[in-house]
């Protein structure tokens, strides 16, 4: 019983960890996206956040979505 119960603890403390992890991404994924994007004639754009490795899902690469007029934007690294 008392390695059992040892077993269930770690087992336990692990799940946990993965879950304190997973909070962590997603609320850095969140953080980094925008509130609120342009809005322009004749594109539609959109925000996501695709990480660039497995595991605690974090980092990869970023773009910023600039107007430069009505009906012109750029789009940089």
């Amino acid at each position: 019983m008392t390695s059992l119960a040892g077993l269930i603890a770690q087992a336990l403390d692990r799940a946990r960890l993965y879950d304190t992890k997973r909070e962590l991404a997603h609320g850095l994924q969140q953080a980094l996206l925008p509130r609120a994007l342009p809005e322009i004639a004749g594109l539609r754009v959109a925000a996501r956040y695709l990480p660039a490795t497995r595991g605690m899902a974090i980092g990869g690469d970023f773009y910023d979505l600039i107007r430069l007029g009505d009906t012109a934007a750029a789009a940089a690294p």
